[in-house]
């Protein structure tokens, strides 16, 4: 390969390179047991970790095939971070059956990295199974206008399992029990 085509290669995948979004994280924590029965309350301590400093935000949180109920507290650090707007909007639609969207923006960068508040899926509505609430990548992203550079999305998950309810159980045991003195 002759040096003029290396360098023509070379500069390519540069700008491919400057062109293209790198992806933060969003991390969930739960606060508390990740495994509950069905009917109890999971909760998610939610973080942004973006790559750099940034005045907005975008972030879908999310499941499909639950019932779920979702809502989010934001975090003090949130909340003085973000001081033009900040929205927390429950079922927006999309590619979520259930989901959250926080949306925010300020006049001073915040980040790279922040708590951002507190995620609660209420469970009263589900079957018992694993669960997984995740960010929708193509909605999820940080940007510092003016710099030059391609907003930052955003990915994460969180696993969750939802155990039958106690009284459940007992009466499936009951039942059992019932049948085996029939015999």
């Amino acid at each position: 390969m002759s040096k003029k085509m290396f360098a023509v290669i070379t500069c390519v995948a540069l700008f491919a390179a400057a062109g293209m979004a790198h992806a933060g994280a969003v991390t969930f924590t739960p606060q508390g047991p990740a495994t509950v029965p069905v009917g109890t309350p999971v909760q998610f301590n939610v973080g942004i970790d973006a790559n750099s400093s940034f005045t907005l935000i975008d972030v879908l949180m999310g499941s499909t095939g639950d019932a779920a109920a979702y809502s989010f507290a934001t975090s003090p650090a949130w909340d003085a971070a973000f001081d033009v707007s900040a929205t927390v909007t429950p079922n927006v639609g999309g590619s979520f059956t259930s989901n959250v969207f926080l949306s925010a923006t300020s006049s001073v960068p915040a980040g790279p990295s922040i708590a951002a508040g507190l995620l609660t899926i209420d469970t009263a509505a589900m079957e018992p199974g694993t669960y997984v609430v995740a960010v929708a990548e193509d909605f999820s992203y940080t940007f510092l206008p003016g710099e030059g550079g391609n907003p930052d999305t955003l990915s994460g998950f969180g696993t969750y399992v939802l155990t039958p309810e106690p009284s459940a159980l007992i009466l499936l045991g009951l039942g059992a029990l019932a049948l085996r003195r029939r015999r």
